[in-house]
């Protein structure tokens, strides 16, 4: 992996591929490894970048709290270092908020946009509250409270029973998460923006992907928001949670094709 220097530290990131460039950012608790089923596919005609977030995996662990926004002017930073104008950008539950303040902030640079197992609306006050409550104990206590609130919740509940090496795998690398990126991470998550507003305006190729048994984020709203959004396709992922990338990588490899050969015919007419 190589780094370069963000704002109070420096950002790892990996880099697979060549072509139009495509950004891969991974959800809370894990990092740039997820994508590893997908990356044949996807760097056999594009330049994969999969930089590991602020507080996770090898990127440095700063003050927090870690705003969404902060996140997102990470991965400008990113394509900056790399001359990179414009990128698909596809976001992975928390990855998700970060591609959508990045399309905000910088709808300029995205040639297509993705969102897996992510949502556009804000927390709840509860589960705001929540979060923090979390991030508190974390500073405490340790990763492990962080750990037993999600790693239930990722996947299908018929992958607990059946295929528990990859539960145990995935148990091992949210481990590696240092309770104070957690913290920041989630105290962050905690107060962003409702992106609801972007949905009408977003013009570029638009992937939903969603597992039909995702218990974190559910489908409802990808069902709901799909159909306002011009050049949207919806992916449902039967027999899937929250981890496609683990549990669908096949399929979710194929959407993330359609969505980059998508930008590419965007690219090409304009």
């Amino acid at each position: 992996m190589e780094t370069i220097a963000v704002d109070g530290g420096a950002l790892a990131y990996a880099e697979n591929g060549s072509g139009n460039a495509v950004v891969l950012i991974h959800g809370f608790l894990l990092d740039h490894s997820i994508w590893d089923e997908v990356i044949p596919r996807l760097a056999s005609h594009s330049l994969v970048l999969r930089p590991d977030l602020r507080g996770l995996g090898r990127s440095s662990v700063t003050p927090g709290p870690y705003l969404i926004e902060t996140l997102a002017s990470d991965i400008a930073a990113l394509l900056d270092a790399k001359d990179i104008e414009t990128a698909t950008v596809v976001g992975h539950s928390l990855g998700g908020y970060v591609a959508l303040a990045f399309y905000r902030m910088y709808a300029e640079r995205v040639a297509a946009l993705g969102l897996v197992g992510s949502r556009f609306a804000a927390d709840t006050p509860e589960a705001a509250r929540q979060r923090f409550v979390l991030a508190d104990r974390a500073e405490r206590e340790g990763i492990l409270p962080v750990i037993e609130a999600f790693l239930p919740r990722f996947f299908a509940p018929h992958v607990y029973a059946e295929r528990p090496k990859l539960v145990e795998k995935t148990r091992a690398l949210c481990a590696r998460t240092q309770p104070k990126g957690a913290a920041a991470l989630l105290r962050g998550a905690a107060v962003r923006v409702d992106c609801g507003d972007l949905v009408d305006d977003i013009g570029v190729p638009f992937l939903f992907s969603v597992g039909d048994a995702d218990a974190i984020m559910g489908l409802g709203e990808a069902q709901n928001l799909v159909p306002r959004i011009r050049r949207a396709r919806l992916q449902v992922l039967p027999r899937c949670g929250h981890m496609p990338m683990f549990e669908a990588p096949d399929r979710l490899g194929e959407g993330l094709d359609d969505l980059l050969a998508s930008a590419g015919k965007s690219a090409a007419g304009s």
